[in-house]
């Protein structure tokens, strides 16, 4: 079993997801588009900067409700932090939206550190370490929220059980500031 970083689950979510359609093609579009028709080369290289760019253009700022911002590192020894910053006072009155308002009031930064482990063609997300503003939380709990949502979201997807890898792809290699996947 190889073990991946968590940009490589959150990139998957977002093919799977969503391509979403924007006046001006980004690095990342290319990319996804190549991915879905399968043309190009056999391995794409995307960087931090361009996932960044890319996220923020199609998930936060188009949708100015909940999220604030939402942001990936690569680091070299394979891991990915996520930094999410949420405005709780626009998360709905859903139970995990009054649960986060119970614990952290309007603004809650939730920083994340996981890898995601591919055993032939599926993967499966495994956090390792959770911060809510700054405060150690257990990897299990978020594990468990993440869990719950997805199953409530559709189309259902569950990173944190196993899914298959869309388009293709064989393998995903993760560096500082870069990722490559290869078909």
């Amino acid at each position: 079993m190889r073990t991946l970083p968590k940009a490589a689950a959150l990139l998957f979510l977002f093919i799977s997801h969503t391509l979403a359609a924007t006046a001006q093609t980004t690095v990342v579009d290319q990319f996804l588009t190549a991915l879905r028709t399968g043309t190009g080369s056999p391995s794409l290289v995307l960087t931090e900067r361009d996932l960044n760019e890319y996220v923020v253009k199609t998930f936060v700022s188009p949708n100015p409700g909940a999220i604030k911002a939402l942001a990936f590192d690569f680091r070299k020894s394979g891991t990915v932090r996520t930094v999410l910053t949420l405005d709780l006072r626009k998360a709905g009155n859903n139970s995990y939206a009054k649960f986060a308002r119970m614990l952290v009031a309007k603004e809650a930064k939730l920083e994340l550190e996981g890898v995601l482990e591919i055993n032939g063609e599926k993967a499966r997300y495994r956090l390792d370490s959770a911060w809510l503003n700054g405060v150690r939380v257990p990897a299990w709990f978020v594990s468990t929220l993440i869990a719950h949502a997805s199953k409530r979201q559709a189309p259902y997807m569950d990173i944190t059980e196993g899914f298959f890898l869309p388009y293709g792809v064989r393998d995903v290699r993760v560096g500082a500031d870069r990722v490559e996947i290869i078909r």
